[in-house]
C-alpha cells in the first residue's frame, strides 16, 4: 500500500519539458534564477578585473592579455543573455569574438543553434570556428569542434526538413584588436 501511495506520487512530478521557464518577450527558454544569478557576476567581475601590464612581459603576453581583457566581458556577457532568455543578444556578444576566443563561444552558438533548429548554421559556424581555432594563440583548440562536425552534419541530414537556418552573419565577427 504504502508503495502504491509513492508509485501516484511519483507521476504527479513536472517533466522538464512542463518545467521550462520561457522569457515572454523572446519565446526563448531562461535558466534557473541562481544560473542568472551567477552568470550576472560572472559579467560584472570580467569588467571591474583586467590584467595589469607589467615591463617584463613579452609582447606576445602582452597580446594575449588583451584578448583575454577583450574577450571574457563579451563571452559573460553572452552567456548572462543566453540565461535570461535574450538569444539574439547572446548570438551577438559570442559572434564578436568567435575568431578571438576560439571553441568556448563555438560550443555554445552551436548548442543555442541546435535549439533553435538552426542545424545548417551549427554545421557552417562549426567548420568556420575550426578555421579560426587552428590559427588561434590565446584560445587554441580544435579537438572538440573537430569531433562535432560530423555528428552536427550528421544530424541536419536527418532533420533537413525541420531547418530553420538563417545564415550567420559573419560581419559581427571580429577579425582582431589592435
Amino acid at each position: 500500500m504504502f508503495f502504491n501511495l509513492f508509485k501516484n506520487q511519483k507521476k504527479n512530478i513536472p517533466t522538464s519539458n512542463s518545467s521550462k521557464r520561457i522569457n515572454k518577450k523572446t519565446g526563448y527558454q531562461m535558466s534557473t534564477d541562481k544560473q542568472i544569478k551567477a552568470a550576472k557576476e560572472n559579467v560584472k567581475f570580467s569588467k571591474k578585473y583586467k590584467f595589469v601590464d607589467n615591463e617584463y612581459y613579452s609582447d606576445e603576453m602582452r597580446y594575449s592579455n588583451k584578448v583575454i581583457d577583450f574577450v571574457l566581458p563579451h563571452y559573460n556577457k553572452g552567456d548572462y543573455y543566453y540565461k535570461i532568455g535574450e538569444w539574439d543578444k547572446a548570438e551577438n556578444e559570442w559572434l564578436m569574438i568567435l575568431k578571438l576566443m576560439g571553441h568556448f563561444p563555438t560550443l555554445k552558438l552551436a548548442i543555442m543553434y541546435r535549439k533553435q533548429k538552426r542545424f545548417s548554421d551549427e554545421v557552417e559556424l562549426l567548420k568556420l570556428s575550426q578555421i579560426y581555432a587552428r590559427k588561434n594563440t590565446v584560445y587554441p583548440g580544435t579537438k572538440t569542434i573537430n569531433e562535432r562536425i560530423p555528428k552536427a552534419e550528421k544530424f541536419r541530414e536527418k532533420h533537413i526538413n525541420e531547418d530553420k537556418s538563417k545564415g550567420i552573419d559573419k560581419n559581427k565577427i571580429i577579425q582582431k584588436i589592435i
